[in-house]
């Protein structure tokens, strides 16, 4: 539990550390280093239960991509404030590494594994954030026309 929470905190301060260096402007320095923090939360528990990169990062972006278009809508700034720092502990960065090499020292059986789980990671994150959008957007819509029902409701009944 400890190592998750430590895990979890190191997430967060990297992403801090990306966001600063990114220059997001300082009022967003907490808000956007948070997604780090739950990017990485979501993934650990399903990780740990399943052993598997794909649906613990599918999941992780999808709640990440969520959670950016409701900060982003709450504090006024574009949605890539939040989301390219919520999903910054999710790339496969040690995993691109050993694949890389691995191909050098031409270990094809190490370089297949890494390759599988880099693309496996990689999948995951971008399908979560398609996927997301496509449900947020599509809520957003839902909503928009049942106040535009309404309105005309009331229209009506004043006539």
């Amino acid at each position: 539990m400890k190592e998750a929470l430590f895990q979890m905190l190191t997430g967060a301060i990297g992403t801090l550390g990306f966001v600063m260096i990114a220059h997001i402007r300082t009022k967003h320095l907490a808000v956007a280093s948070l997604g780090g923090f739950l990017g990485w939360m979501l993934f650990l528990p399903g990780y740990l239960m399943t052993q598997s990169v794909f649906l613990p990062n599918l999941f992780a972006a999808m709640a990440v991509y969520t959670w950016s278009e409701i900060m982003a809508r709450t504090r006024k700034a574009p949605v890539t404030v939040f989301l390219v720092p919520g999903i910054l502990p999710l790339l496969p960065g040690s995993f691109l590494y050993y694949t890389m090499q691995a191909l050098m020292a031409e270990e094809m059986a190490l370089f297949n594994h890494f390759a599988t789980t880099t693309v496996a990671v990689t999948l995951g994150i971008s399908c979560g954030i398609v996927g997301a959008s496509v449900l947020f957007s599509y809520f957003i819509k839902t909503i928009a026309r049942l106040k535009l029902a309404k309105t005309a409701r009331n229209k009506r009944k004043t006539k």
